[in-house]
């Protein structure tokens, strides 16, 4: 057995190691490779100015997460868990917006009507969301790390948040929102995309739903078994940025 250790580890040696010979002839050829190959290679890396600005643009996020000292940063990672990354919207603003949409749509004076009367039939009895918000990213799509990276810089921002249609589902409904593309209106904080592919506000959870399914509102306008209503005119409603911990 310990012979044929020796035998491989030799082995493995003996591969790595070259003549000088051997090596200029290696790098001959791979110098051959690259130049035959040259406008493959060069096809597929990114723009030297579109590398430079990712890297500034991670690097100044990076550098904006860091508290004042070590000792905060070292609390808020190793003993406090992120559950979601938030923009956290007054549910009174909420409600405004929902009676001044059923204003103008019958569908969502329907719905409405029907929810706070408990007389429904399609729909499942339920509950207003109360703690009404748009989740940016839930910790099961990214690292504790990478949730400060992306969020840590917005923290005590207000957002604007533009409401642009109302889902319906039988246990459950949610606005369409849409973000902006800079946090604040000189344009020096840029806005991180959202993990969720459908931006939202869950409004109302159904008793045999749960608010999660909100995701799935798209999908089930397509199946036919939800209803969405696209506003005429926008709702622009501000939300506060915060991390929910676990």
């Amino acid at each position: 057995m310990i012979h044929s250790q020796n035998v491989y580890q030799y082995s493995i040696d003996h591969k790595m190691t070259y003549s000088e010979e051997e090596k200029r002839r290696k790098e001959e050829r791979l110098r051959k490779l690259v130049i035959t190959h040259q406008d493959f290679l060069l096809s597929m890396c990114a723009p030297e100015s579109d590398s430079k600005e990712a890297f500034l643009t991670q690097l100044a996020q990076l550098v904006s997460t860091l508290p004042d000292n070590k000792q905060k940063l070292d609390h808020e990672i190793h003993h406090k868990f992120i559950e979601i990354a938030s923009i956290d919207i007054d549910q009174g603003l909420i409600n405004n917006a929902l009676k001044d949409i059923a204003k103008v749509n019958v569908d969502v004076e329907s719905f409405l009507t029907r929810v706070t009367s408990g007389v429904c039939s399609e729909i499942n009895e339920g509950d207003f969301v109360e703690k009404t918000h748009v989740t940016l990213a839930h910790f099961s799509q990214l690292s504790q790390l990478s949730m400060h990276t992306k969020y840590s810089h917005l923290h005590g921002h207000i957002i604007a948040i533009t409401i642009t249609g109302i889902l319906i589902g039988k246990s459950v409904a949610a606005l369409s929102v849409r973000l902006p593309e800079f946090v604040d209106d000189k344009k020096s904080c840029s806005m991180p995309s959202c993990c969720n592919s459908f931006p939202h506000i869950t409004i109302w959870v159904g008793n045999d739903g749960n608010a999660a399914t909100a995701n799935n509102l798209p999908a089930m306008v397509e199946k036919r078994d939800a209803i969405r209503i696209d506003l005429v005119k926008s709702i622009e409603v501000p939300g506060k940025f915060g991390f929910w911990y676990i």
